[in-house]
């Protein structure tokens, strides 16, 4: 039987085990078995439906591909891992399936975030070289001048790291909030990048949210749910990272 064979890295990063580069780094240093036999050789193929796969002798298994949109709420952790008292994103989804979230958010940062099991499709929304764009929504402490904003252009320089935000646009003041609103849209996926960025400039960021990925967008979805991204949008989100 020789139909449907995938590239042995593929079908452990459809898994949901890595992502491809780096299940070529398990198969070239000899932790891969194929049916009980060490496989190093990148070009091997696989029949990931009756060929038995194992990694360090724990035997993988091909689940269908899941892809997640969740409207993420202040509070909680993005990340597969537990922490002690810390309540994570997993907790708000429905789902037997092993996931994990794609790139990060901060405890306290709400909005978009992806979760899935493909790890081909985490490393090409939440690489830095593929460079897809986020757009947030930033809640700034004080009434913040229009003119304050104009000479936040790239690159700027935090504490040794640079950081390019593509565009930042001031949107209200919120007078019994005593905040003022922005709009910043960044694509290098650095740590606290879009904190550093307004720390840089002395502005104190109090409220942090991520509206948009790409071409894809909360929409009508609400706080705390989640729905399945259809074919159409995890299709967009490929092809917009791998145009870069």
């Amino acid at each position: 039987m020789t139909d449907n064979l995938q590239r042995l890295q593929k079908v452990i990063a459809a898994a949901g085990i890595t992502s491809r580069r780096k299940a070529e780094g398990l198969i070239s240093s000899g932790q891969v078995y194929v049916n009980g036999k060490q496989t190093t050789e990148l070009g091997t193929k696989v029949r990931p439906l009756v060929d038995e796969i194992s990694i360090n002798g724990k035997t993988i298994i091909v689940q269908p591909k899941i892809y997640l949109m969740l409207n993420k709420p202040k509070g909680y952790v993005a990340s597969s891992r537990s922490f002690p008292n810390q309540p994570s994103v997993l907790e708000l989804i429905k789902n037997k399936e092993r996931i994990f979230t794609v790139g990060r958010l901060d405890k306290d940062t709400t909005g978009l975030l992806l979760l899935t099991n493909d790890g081909n499709f985490d490393e090409i929304v939440s690489h830095p070289r593929y460079q897809i764009q986020k757009k947030y929504r930033v809640g700034l402490r004080g009434k913040v001048a229009l003119d304050s904003l104009k000479d936040i252009q790239g690159p700027i320089y935090w504490e040794g790291e640079a950081y390019n935000p593509i565009s930042i646009k001031l949107l209200n003041f919120d007078k019994k909030e005593n905040l003022s609103f922005a709009e910043i849209i960044v694509a290098e996926g650095k740590n606290h990048e879009v904190k550093n960025i307004f720390e840089a400039f002395g502005f104190k960021v109090i409220t942090l949210q991520r509206i948009s990925l790409g071409k894809l967008n909360l929409g009508s979805l609400k706080i705390g749910q989640s729905r399945p991204l259809t074919n159409k949008e995890i299709g967009e989100l490929i092809s917009y990272g791998k145009k870069k």
